[in-house]
């Protein structure tokens, strides 16, 4: 090495100290232990601060290399080609017999530049440059298909587009969240995704193909699936129905509208878990099966339409529940189709197992008790809560939740 590599490196070595505030004697004694100890403590660091690790001491020169855990954030590099050249040297450096366990890309331009103009960003190669966005991430995804990886995350800030390749998707994932910024930036997944043993899968901003009869069911093959959160994400053109189906998912987070599509469809009998947020109600839904096994639901919703009575559709799917969570902005929103369409001709579902009913406010819900009481009351029209005498309403306030909840009541 140069004069001036060692004493950049030198450098380097005293400033992690001065960092860690440790003492001389005290990085003697981290120094000293187990690999497994340490490659476990450089599992968390960011990769490329692992990798700086090497200039310490011959003792952590090639720690690196084992890592099992990889953190890549490339708003930490100067630019797009500097952080492609330390990942492709990365890559051929890490050591191919140890086994891959996690993945974590945050792809996005630096901090100091993330204000500039788009021509700027353009010429510094982080905008509208698909051939230098896309390589490291077909680098990366490769590289973690060969290895089996098992958890994976994407993060992506960039102007790209990226038709997913069935095959970058690995057989060993059980972790797989893939988020892409709603400006520009596209990634539209293949039919079906064969991942055998997935059972967590965050999608932001990611788009489904269609199959000939203009449905999306791209979930139906992840037979262990537990967990789905779907955020921003929108159908292909051709797409008109998205159907959510399969037969072991447990919670499913529904965030913000599909785009384009005109129905969800719930296939999910081992449902127990549901999230309705945002503007999302404005998707019509219907089930092919009777959701028995759901027991919560928190819905979030938005709309600037109350002339839609769609809006209500997904109370006839929930009608099984022993716990509903409704924010203020959903009761405004019940109470404005319900002004608009006559609510005698709205039926609510009766809600059997119903056992507790909370409504979110904070000081800033300009909504009035008798607002909540009187949906409550229309929730409960046609449930045997309101014919039952056992069985009351019991109204409990605290700073941020008016909390109701159904008691069966021995004596009193």
């Amino acid at each position: 090495a140069s004069p001036e590599g060692k004493e950049s490196e030198g450098k380097l070595v005293v400033k992690m100290k001065e960092e860690l505030n440790l003492s001389k004697d005290d990085w003697d004694k981290i120094s000293e232990l187990p690999d497994n100890i340490l490659l476990h403590m450089m599992n968390f660091m960011d990769t490329r601060e692992a990798v700086q690790t090497c200039v310490l001491s011959k003792r952590w020169n090639n720690l690196w290399k084992r890592l099992t855990s990889l953190l890549f954030n490339s708003s930490e590099f100067e630019s797009v080609f500097k952080f492609n050249k330390f990942l492709s040297k990365f890559l051929s450096d890490r050591d191919d017999s140890i086994s891959l366990l996690n993945v974590d890309l945050d792809f996005r331009p630096p901090h100091e530049i993330a204000c500039l103009s788009d021509c700027t960003l353009y010429y510094l190669g982080f905008l509208g440059r698909p051939r230098f966005e896309l390589e490291p991430l077909n680098r990366l995804m490769e590289y973690a298909v060969s290895r089996n990886c098992q958890r994976f995350s994407i993060n992506v800030g960039f102007d790209c587009r990226l038709d997913v390749d069935p095959v970058c998707f690995c057989p060993s994932l059980t972790i797989l969240r893939l988020s892409f910024t709603p400006y520009g930036a596209n990634c539209k997944l293949p039919k079906s995704l064969q991942l055998p043993v997935l059972k967590t899968l965050y999608l932001h901003h990611v788009g489904f193909t269609a199959s000939d009869n203009g449905c999306a069911e791209p979930f139906s093959t992840c037979f262990l699936l537990n967990t789905l959160v779907l955020e921003c994400c929108y159908l292909d053109v051709d797409a008109k129905v998205i159907c959510i189906s399969n037969s072991n998912l447990s919670c499913l987070v529904l965030d913000n509208k599909f785009e384009v599509a005109d129905e969800i469809v719930l296939s999910t009998p081992k449902l127990r878990l549901l999230t309705i947020k945002d503007d999302c109600c404005m998707n019509k839904f219907s089930s092919t099966c009777n959701l028995s096994f759901l027991e919560k639901v928190y819905i979030d919703v938005i709309s600037y339409d109350e002339h839609s009575s769609v809006h209500l559709s997904w109370l006839q799917l929930v009608s099984n529940i022993k716990e509903m969570i409704l924010s203020a902005d959903t009761i405004r929103l019940i109470r404005r189709v319900l002004e608009v369409f006559d609510s005698v001709r709205i039926h609510s579902p009766g809600f059997v197992n119903l056992e507790t009913l909370v409504v979110k406010r904070d000081a800033l819900d300009l909504i009035s008790d008798e607002e909540v009481n009187w949906i409550v009351r229309f929730l409960l029209q046609n449930s045997i809560l309101s014919l039952d005498k056992e069985k009351t309403l019991k109204v409990i306030y605290t700073n941020t939740l008016l909390k109701i909840q159904v008691n069966i009541l021995q004596s009193i």
